[in-house]
């Protein structure tokens, strides 16, 4: 006899099947871990670039106060820095991280794809340098969401 019979074929069609749905689910994996990491990589860099912002309204202070999770910079005047530009303000409104300069209109430093949660800034005088710590969270908007923590240190020289 040549061939296969019946019993050889469908046992045949059943391990193809189960290889077919082992790499269907492998493959589902490793395109949804790509997204996840895409994402944790855009919240990353989202948490960076407010740190920076947050250390470049903190370079050059003079003095910092933080009051109801409001941080008011007051900066040395310089030729990129105008005297005018006091008080520098850093505060959520609703999910953006705001940037004020005196009383000109005010900036949000985030992307609209991103929510600014859990603001918080303390500055601690007690003792020299003063020291300024200032944590946040990052968060996506939609679903699913995913957040980071981010921290950021300086101390007034």
């Amino acid at each position: 006899m040549r061939g296969f019979t019946l019993i050889e074929t469908i046992v045949y069609i059943g391990l193809l099947a189960v290889l077919m749905s082992a790499a269907i689910v492998a493959t589902f994996q490793l395109i949804d871990s790509g997204a996840h990491n895409e994402t944790a990589v855009a919240i990353q860099e989202e948490g960076t670039f407010l740190e920076r912002k947050i250390g470049w309204a903190l370079t050059g202070a003079t003095s910092v106060s933080a009051l109801s999770n409001t941080l008011t910079i007051t900066r040395l005047a310089s030729s990129s820095f105008p005297d005018t530009d006091n008080p520098l303000t850093i505060s959520v409104n609703g999910t953006s991280l705001i940037l004020q300069r005196s009383v000109y209109t005010p900036v949000a430093l985030n992307s609209a794809a991103f929510a600014v949660t859990s603001f918080t800034a303390t500055v601690d005088t007690s003792q020299m340098p003063a020291k300024v710590d200032v944590s946040f969270s990052v968060q996506t908007i939609g679903t699913p969401t995913q957040s980071a923590a981010f921290t950021y240190r300086s101390y007034l020289r």
